[in-house]
């Protein structure tokens, strides 16, 4: 958190996404009041965080699990003081036919509306991700169930709906979104005002290489992205998602790369259109 703090950054996106860290509450809780403690006295605000990622299966005490760590998810973002918890869209096929995608969208809606009684009267709202799927025996990344706006507009009005207030919002990842042939700037006016928080990061269109944004040959329209959250007037942080390329070598290559993804950051908030503070 320190490092970047130094390096320039306002804001960071504090990561909950093992479902094995939970196994032993009272040690997960000492941690994050650890953390909460760190980020205070650091001065960062935790802008959102990735709760456990885990599609829920077959395997009842697998499911079980997950629902578990999800609910004390909700209990973390709540007591570090974050607004957004994101969990992936749940994935459980590609190459899906119109029915196939219709039954995954009511399994969608029936998991998270278990977490409803949950966020009734926390401050936290779910972000729920864009994903994509990988295919056994073929390259590259495929659309499934809330690859596109449309499905993850449905997605989250009908769970806002069920629960008569607004417990839940988008996490737009330009990247999840690029990689399966799909279009960010539309996915993220189609969004509009659901769209809360996003993951920034950039590839070729092919593979989720989690590059910097401007760092891919055939990657984002970074330009017309930056385009639509002003048209949309996005509020929540720009948020990178690329940390598998910070440069640990050494201290100051690591102070270096973070210094670098600033610099990134603040030309694509200065983007956006009339150059609104995002």
């Amino acid at each position: 958190m320190e490092k970047i703090k130094n390096a320039g950054f306002d804001a960071m996106d504090y990561r909950m996404t093992e479902v094995g860290i939970w196994k032993n509450p009272e040690k997960f809780f000492s941690m994050i009041e650890r953390h909460k403690n760190a980020a205070e006295k650091c001065g960062i605000f935790l802008g959102q965080t990735h709760g456990p990622y885990m599609t829920p299966c077959d395997d009842d005490e697998k499911t079980k699990e997950l629902f578990e760590a999800q609910k004390m998810s909700i209990k973390a973002a709540e007591i570090l003081g974050i607004p957004y918890l994101v969990f992936h869209v749940c994935v459980y096929s590609g190459h899906l036919s119109e029915e196939e995608r219709k039954i995954a969208g009511e399994k969608n809606i029936a998991w998270f509306s278990r977490l409803i009684p949950y966020l009734k009267n926390s401050p936290v709202k779910v972000c729920i991700e864009n994903c994509y799927i990988d295919l056994p025996d073929e390259s590259g990344c495929y659309p499934t169930f809330g690859s596109c706006g449309e499905e993850m507009v449905y997605l989250i009005d009908s769970l806002n709906e069920k629960a008569g207030f607004t417990a839940f919002g988008a996490c737009l990842d330009v990247g999840h979104c690029h990689t399966c042939g799909g279009d960010a700037p539309r996915m993220a006016r189609l969004l509009g005002k659901r769209l809360l928080a996003l993951h920034l990061h950039d590839n070729d269109r092919r593979n989720d290489y989690h590059l910097p944004p401007f760092c891919s040959a055939n990657g984002i329209d970074w330009e017309e992205l930056a385009k639509a959250l002003g048209e949309i007037e996005y509020k929540g942080t720009l948020n990178f998602e690329i940390d598998s390329l910070i440069v640990r070598r050494s201290p100051d290559l690591t102070q270096a790369t973070l210094e670098l993804f600033l610099e990134i950051g603040k030309e694509l908030r200065h983007m956006i259109k009339g150059g609104r503070n995002v």
